[in-house]
């Protein structure tokens, strides 16, 4: 079964017009976004089932969300742009959990492709997930369900996925993917661990093809083994010789004590600095407290942010290695013009301040969330708080902050006042 083309006949019109809506993207650039994602998600997800675990973990992800083409038909049948979020809110959390270190060159790789932004592939990204995981669990439902016959599925993919994608794309997901040696061979068998393989004699003789013990020369196993031998020997040896205490000889200048002068001096010290008298010779000895490390200090982070503020905040937490990550910070004062998209004028500054600590450090990854009035309708309340997310993120993306490192997601009413949170996805 054609996978792929499954999958690209399974985006309609109805589900492009709204997902195209959600995105603020044009329907005909979505169309080509969402097309793109199928053949980039089935490449990745066959890179991931190229070992037994990888499959197993894609597997089990397809059991536990009972996928099995119930939610292609369903958004099919009547899609919903609640539903689409939701949908693409749990496909970003999957996505993370099968292959997080691809997620931002297939977004990137995504959006250049198709000319959408980058905030638009990452909400793609999400939904795109849940469509071709249901795709595989639909196509491997009715064989037998164990992760050797899902690495064979998907191994049978390969010839689709070539004719299915278009040649420049192709040629950028087996770049990003690093998938060349896996579609050039033609004879790729899934591994079946319950059967032991069987060793002959011939496989411990060395010859002159370089053939021995799992492939391995046997002289270079003895050589291994050898060298291993000798440093734990050496080892040993070290960490086992005895260690000899510096004697300490008598000298002229050391003075006998009594035991309760001895006992009164011991007590002395431990209390602090202190001038204590020799009976025996009337000479006074000072003595100091014994010196601590100062404890360390918090750093210090000089932006010019506003001492309090959020941003001052964010770089205190940023600059602190030892504080738990995930850490979110709301600015219920960033302003936007009634019912609109457009930052306020008031806001210009806090936006500066937080583009300075974004600067300073680069490596953070921030999750930008919008909630916006609780008496606003459902559905206008999800699209606006995404597009003044959205917007917030573009503003940052044109003061130099690489797009990559923001994420934007619309969370619809809020319980209190319009607010929007920076989540720390990664510091």
């Amino acid at each position: 079964m054609n996978i792929i083309a499954e999958l690209k006949k399974n985006i309609s019109p109805e589900l492009v017009k709204i997902v195209a809506n959600q995105i603020s993207e044009d329907p005909q650039k979505t169309k080509i976004a969402l097309e793109s994602l199928m053949s980039v998600l089935l490449g990745s997800f066959m890179k991931r089932s190229s070992t037994e675990m990888g499959a197993t973990s894609i597997l089990n992800i397809i059991n536990q969300e009972k996928y099995d083409g119930s939610l292609t038909k369903s958004l099919l049948e009547n899609a919903k742009q609640d539903d689409i979020v939701k949908i693409g809110q749990r496909g970003s959390t999957l996505f993370s959990l099968l292959t997080p270190d691809k997620k931002s060159i297939i977004i990137s790789t995504v959006s250049s492709f198709s000319k959408i932004r980058n905030s638009s592939a990452v909400t793609l990204l999400g939904i795109g997930t849940p469509l071709v995981l249901d795709g595989i669990g639909k196509t491997i439902n009715n064989s037998e369900k164990t992760a050797t016959a899902l690495i064979s599925l998907l191994a049978d993919q390969k010839e689709h996925l070539i004719s299915e994608t278009k040649p420049e794309l192709l040629e950028k997901t087996i770049e990003i993917l690093g998938i060349k040696e896996f579609l050039e061979n033609s004879n790729i068998q899934p591994t079946n661990s319950s059967k032991k393989p069987s060793i002959k004699i011939s496989d411990y003789e060395d010859d002159t093809s370089g053939n021995g013990f799992g492939g391995i020369p046997i002289k270079n196993i003895l050589i291994g083994v050898i060298s291993l031998l000798a440093l734990i020997g050496v080892s040993y040896w070290y960490f086992s010789k005895p260690t000899e205490s510096p004697i300490i000889e008598p000298t002229e200048e050391a003075v006998e004590m009594p035991i309760d002068s001895l006992k009164n001096t011991i007590d002395t010290l431990a209390s602090g600095s202190a001038v204590l008298e020799d009976s025996s010779q009337g000479t006074q000895i000072i003595a100091k407290p014994i010196e601590t490390a100062p404890a360390p200090k918090a750093p210090v982070i000089n932006l010019g942010l506003t001492a309090g503020g959020t941003a001052d905040q964010l770089a205190s937490y940023l600059a602190d290695t030892s504080a738990v990550k995930g850490k979110m910070f709301s600015y219920g004062n960033l302003e936007f013009d009634l019912a609109s998209t457009n930052l306020s004028q008031s806001s210009d500054a806090k936006i500066n301040e937080l583009v300075k600590v974004l600067i300073k450090f680069p490596n953070a990854q921030i999750k930008i969330s919008g909630y916006v009035g609780k008496t606003a309708d459902s559905l206008k309340a999800r699209s606006l708080s995404f597009k003044r997310a959205n917007a917030i993120k573009l503003v940052l993306a044109s003061k130099g902050i690489n797009m990559v490192r923001l994420d934007a997601e619309g969370r619809g009413r809020s319980t209190g006042i319009p607010r929007i949170d920076f989540k720390v996805v990664k510091r």
